[in-house]
């Protein structure tokens, strides 16, 4: 009997110590729960708790490859000029984001991220967005990578609305934008990298984006484009010019031979041909504007 309490004894230690190490590593990889109030710094330890309404954690998320953090209270959060590093971000509330970027993996919640001038989105692997954003009139708010082909994803969860202006940019990544955009009346700029040296692509479903401006910048042989499925494509205004590729031929996406682009307005231009270009052989495309012709 003596024998058999002692095991029992030694695997309830054991279970205990497995307990402790797990909470341990769970700790570790860092909760943290906003409790700055109606405004405050990312920055500031005194802001965040481990615990839900829980007591000051002295520290801030800030790291890139596991912390989590939570926003549950409609707030304004202060971001570094540096990044503000969190591997997932929920907001549950109204959640305005000023002053400089924040990277995470994810952005989610039931909430809405407004995103003020100058703010930006930062990924160096790729992210996914799948909470509510709106850019306000006059804010001017950045889409930046430095990693090749691994953008933002916008899901189709994510409603974008306000006036303001979004830009794109990186070293030819690609940004598959399948959000609901009916809301949204601002503009979508997309750009190269600074060099010139690769294409920007915008994968996008067929949706609307009726509401929307769009300005492309490309050089040469450095092309804008739009990878696309079958179907329609509005957008309310384009200045620049777009190539209209199908997604590459690969066991994962299909030639696409059924498009049509239609614009509202370009900007003065009434030469579709000059503005849009298909790239991939095989394919269709009809593009069509309240000022022009259909040409194909």
């Amino acid at each position: 009997m003596k024998q058999k309490s002692a095991v029992c004894l030694a695997k309830k230690l054991l279970l205990s110590f497995v307990a402790v190490v797990m909470t341990t590593a769970v700790e570790a990889a860092g909760t943290y729960y906003w409790i700055g109030g109606d405004s405050g710094n990312w920055n500031d330890g005194s802001n965040w708790s481990l615990t839900d309404g829980g007591a000051a954690a002295g520290d801030y998320p800030s790291d890139y490859s596991a912390d989590v953090a939570y926003v549950t209270t409609a707030t304004t959060i202060t971001l570094p000029s540096a990044n503000a590093n969190v591997s997932n971000l929920y907001v549950n509330a109204n959640v305005s984001l000023t002053g400089g970027k924040i990277r995470a993996k994810t952005f989610s919640g039931s909430g809405k991220l407004t995103m003020l001038d100058g703010t930006s989105f930062y990924a160096s692997e790729g992210s996914t967005v799948s909470a509510d954003v709106e850019i306000p009139a006059g804010a001017t708010v950045y889409a930046d990578t430095s990693a090749q082909y691994a953008g933002f994803t916008f899901t189709a969860e994510c409603a974008l609305s306000g006036s303001g202006t979004i830009q794109f940019k990186g070293s030819r990544p690609s940004h598959p934008l399948y959000w609901d955009a009916s809301g949204f009346s601002g503009t979508v700029v997309v750009v190269q990298d600074s060099q010139n040296r690769n294409n920007t692509t915008i994968r996008s479903t067929s949706a609307t984006h009726g509401g929307m401006s769009w300005q492309v910048a490309n050089s040469g042989a450095n092309d804008t484009g739009f990878i696309t499925q079958d179907g329609t494509y509005n957008f309310g205004s384009l200045n620049g010019t777009v190539y209209i590729a199908n997604s590459k031929s690969s066991s994962a996406y299909a030639y696409v031979k059924n498009v049509i682009m239609e614009v509202g307005a370009l900007n003065g231009d009434d030469v579709l041909a000059d503005r849009f270009h298909a790239s991939r052989q095989g394919q269709t495309t009809a593009l069509t504007s309240a000022r022009s012709e259909p040409a194909c």
